[in-house]
């Protein structure tokens, strides 16, 4: 049995078809940012991180209604790096219909959660150091 590539574990691809704005379908793969993308597309991605911190009211059944209402305040943030992961303008992501868009934006989070939960944690590690939250459970 073949060893797992250690760069498809390390940038997971997933193919997903889409209905684009012209009513056909096309297979796009939704890509995991890399590190210099992520510094390409630090502002918008440092909004989106601020909109998609978590709160400790949502139930697990609740988070995919939380990012999908979360993204309402940032649709040209979310347009910009959710089309960047796919290799398309952000006009193309425009016009994607709701439910497209919608399964579109929760491949892309899938993907790509592992950033904003790093940045959490490293808030959160810096708030404890500097007393501001209890590291007691």
């Amino acid at each position: 049995m073949p060893e797992p590539d250690d760069l498809s574990i390390l940038l997971p691809d997933v193919p997903i078809e889409i209905i684009g704005a012209d009513g056909k379908a096309e297979t796009v793969t939704v890509r995991e940012f890399s590190f210099i993308e992520q510094m390409r597309y630090g502002k918008e991605l440092a909004r989106l991180a601020e909109i998609f911190r978590p709160r400790p009211d949502i139930s697990e059944g609740e988070a995919v209604n939380f990012l999908l209402d979360a993204i309402a305040d940032a649709p040209d943030e979310i347009a910009v790096v959710v089309s960047a992961s796919v290799d398309r303008t952000p006009e193309w992501f425009k016009g994607l219909s709701g439910e497209a868009g919608e399964a579109l934006v929760l491949a892309w989070w899938g993907i790509n959660k592992g950033f904003f939960l790093r940045r959490l944690a490293r808030s959160l590690l810096a708030a404890i150091r500097r007393g501001a939250v209890s590291s007691q459970p």
